[in-house]
């Protein structure tokens, strides 16, 4: 109740910075609705607001720029999902350098792994543009060299929105082996107007948190094409009886 009540002093001073450190990290789920919705009016005014959190979806929700600090030191400065991106793979990949820069995938918002390659190739038909409701294949060629222990091993893709958001995950579940792997993830499309982005892994998937031997975040991209009246991001099936 206090944390309530000092955000609530706070919002409705008439200064043009506020700083909210952690504040929305104690309350409820429609407490933390109402302060975003105040910070989208806040924003709309001019004013500007300093987020403070170790909560990444609310900060790829809410933020325009994004800082990373470490010990009081700058570590990244700029774009939301850059710097977030960056600041996962180090709670996922900490210390984990083993790769160039040149291994990098050129156009991929992050790209790293201690086997930088190993994915091949990500395609997609008919040049990543599907309606609603139309079936979608994905494919992931990977090369799994005898140095990667096949226990708990999975490649898995992720759909995400704008903001960087995971909006669907797809996961292998059968076993992979050594040598080349064509995993294709075949879906219906249920993404309603707009482009979103594809994050590729070749993963660890018992470790906690999940360990990447390679990722691969803005790896591609799909564009959805949904009728004008849909709303929302995602068309999921539903039955609706009237009586």
């Amino acid at each position: 109740m206090l944390v309530r009540l000092g955000f609530a002093s706070i919002i409705w001073l008439d200064t043009d910075i506020i700083l909210v450190d952690e504040a929305l990290a104690v309350g409820d789920y429609r407490f933390q609705t109402k302060c975003f919705k105040k910070f989208e009016e806040l924003k709309e005014i001019g004013k500007t607001i300093l987020y403070v959190s170790h909560d990444i979806d609310s900060v790829r929700r809410f933020c325009t720029r994004a800082i990373w600090l470490d010990n009081g030191k700058i570590i990244a400065n700029g774009d939301v999902a850059t710097v977030t991106s960056k600041y996962i793979e180090s709670c996922v990949n900490p210390g984990n350098k083993a790769y160039s820069q040149k291994q990098r995938l050129t156009g991929a918002l992050n790209h790293y792994g201690n086997h930088i390659g190993a994915i091949k190739n990500i395609s997609i038909p008919k040049n990543g543009e599907f309606y609603l409701h139309e079936n979608v294949r994905i494919t992931v060629d990977v090369y799994i060299s005898d140095d990667i222990s096949l226990d708990s091993l999975g490649v898995s893709i992720a759909l995400k929105d704008k903001f960087g958001l995971d909006l669907i995950v797809f996961q292998t579940d059968e076993p992979l082996h050594y040598g080349t792997n064509q995993i294709n993830f075949c879906f219906e499309n249920r993404l309603n107007s707009g482009k979103y982005t594809i994050a590729a892994g070749l993963e660890n998937k018992n470790s906690l948190p999940i360990t990447y031997y390679e990722y691969i975040e803005g790896a591609a991209e799909i564009k959805s094409i949904a009728p004008p009246q849909t709303f929302g991001l995602i068309s999921a099936p539903c039955k609706i009886y009237v009586r």
